[in-house]
């Protein structure tokens, strides 16, 4: 009885209890198509504080392996080929800059655009016709 009532404890106990991350679970974080830089690198940074054992070279691998093919960073990182981790993040800044500098100046840019004026009564050439302009 007593031994049972141990068993129960220890496996439900156990079984709620936070596993530790693994560099596995560093590799399945990447950039999705449409998320910002700040995003993705919070996200890999949030996971990064849970792994133990990984070192900042892993770490710079990791995150410059999981950027989404096609942006400008990407191709900037391979180039340049940052020594550090820390390297890597201030050349980071500058593309977290220019990408929130775009997205406010498509904010500003929608607001600037008056709306489309709409008519109730279709525009009417001289001959009484509707025009599709």
């Amino acid at each position: 009885m007593w031994s049972d009532l141990c068993y129960e404890f220890t496996t439900h106990f156990t079984a709620s209890r936070t596993q530790p991350k693994t560099m596995a679970s560093f590799e399945a974080i990447v950039q999705g198509r449409n998320e910002p830089l700040r995003d993705y690198i919070k996200s890999f940074n949030k996971e990064a504080i849970q792994v133990r054992g990984a070192d900042d070279t892993m770490k710079k691998y990791l995150i410059i392996k999981g950027l989404c093919e096609g942006k400008h960073v990407k191709k900037v990182v391979h180039l340049d080929r940052p020594g550090s981790l820390n390297e890597f993040l201030a050349i980071s800044k500058t593309y977290i800059r220019y990408e929130e500098e775009l997205y406010a100046d498509s904010l500003k840019s929608k607001k600037e655009d008056p709306p489309a004026e709409s008519s109730k009564k279709p525009f009417h050439d001289k001959k009484g016709r509707e025009n599709c302009s």
